[in-house]
């Protein structure tokens, strides 16, 4: 007993000072998501793994060891139970490098895509901003939704840009997300029969969601970790 709570101390003391890896998870009724945690250390690696909902509310964690180079497959469908509000943040806390895959599924009709993340979540020093963007086709019968998604333990706060392919600003918005909740934006309330992007900013580093939908389906989901750019101003 006396060994596994030492252990069980110096493993929360490495995660302490870990990497944080996030990404968008959809767990609604119909869909599931799956991720692949690849150790890519040559070492052992420890991570903890959590998975929120839009609230921000914790619904499941576990802690797993991997081996290097070693693979650990985790389906969320096993450990949460599937509701409205399931969907929202994903993450990975670990003390050595990963590469995560995801597999976005429809649960009738399969695998929608699959998309990879390589690298945490990057805070800057000296930074009061952090910028953002995500492109948008919402043209024919193709549609954008984008899911901004707070990792931190603190409140974000920001703003984003909707922009038309001619530059101009078709609405912008602007609030806060709660710690590791998630805000859903439906483009195509603001803008139809157009493509262009949004520019995003928030005052401390955040993940993006970007579902794209054919005739009314999901049809894909991929993720935005990293930032374009920063200032200091």
């Amino acid at each position: 007993m006396r060994r596994i709570f030492i252990f069980a101390l110096l493993v929360l003391a490495v995660l302490a000072l870990a990497d944080i890896y996030a990404l968008y998870h959809l767990s609604v009724p119909g869909y599931r998501t799956t991720v692949f945690v690849s150790n890519m250390s040559e070492e052992e690696a420890n991570f903890t793994i959590s998975a929120f909902d839009c609230t921000g509310q914790k619904l499941w964690e576990d802690t797993y060891i991997s081996k290097e180079y070693s693979t650990v497959a985790i389906n969320l469908a096993e450990f949460i139970e599937s509701n409205d509000d399931c969907w929202g943040l994903l993450l990975i806390k670990c003390d050595q490098l990963l590469h995560i895959t995801a597999f976005y599924e429809d649960e009738e009709y399969g695998l929608l895509n699959t998309d990879h993340v390589i690298e945490p979540v990057q805070a800057s020093e000296d930074t009061k901003y952090y910028w953002y963007a995500a492109g948008y086709v919402n043209k024919g019968n193709s549609e954008t939704a984008l899911v901004l998604i707070n990792p931190n333990e603190d409140e974000a706060s920001g703003s984003i840009w909707i922009c038309n392919s001619n530059g101009e600003t078709v609405k912008d918005l602007s609030g806060t997300i709660e710690p590791f909740s998630a805000k859903f934006f439906d483009l195509i309330k603001f803008i139809k029969d157009d493509v262009g992007v949004v520019d995003i900013q928030s005052d401390l580093p955040i993940i993006i969601g970007i579902e794209h939908y054919e005739d009314g389906e999901i049809w894909t989901i991929d993720n935005i970790v990293d930032w374009y750019t920063t200032t200091e101003w």
